[in-house]
């Protein structure tokens, strides 16, 4: 959204306020979507991103980050040497590395 680009986000109707605050200052359109039934939030937000971006004549995209061998590739040839660089450059180095799901 800041580079001009139309930018909308579907996201849990529970996320905080200033998240979504911080995304539409940003200049994203933002979807919240609640959850539905046993659903988890995430989901929830993967299956109405699916139907959104399906309707007919809609010109919409999404990245499917969880789907992506090339978002995989992406962190393994530049994100991971990255953090691994700047450590050395401060004299230090990774000592061990934990990984979650999601931002929050």
């Amino acid at each position: 959204a800041v580079l001009g680009h139309k930018v909308t986000i579907v996201i849990p109707d529970s996320v905080s306020r200033e998240r979504m605050a911080l995304l539409y200052a940003y200049g994203a359109n933002i979807i919240p979507v609640p959850v539905e039934g046993s659903k988890s939030r995430l989901q929830s937000c993967l299956d109405f991103a699916k139907a959104y971006t399906s309707e007919p004549g809609a010109n919409r995209w999404q990245p499917r980050q969880f789907e992506s061998v090339a978002n995989v590739t992406a962190h393994q040839q530049s994100t991971g040497p990255e953090i691994v660089e700047v450590l050395r450059r401060h004299g230090l180095e990774v000592t061990g590395f934990v990984a979650g799901v999601g931002t929050g």
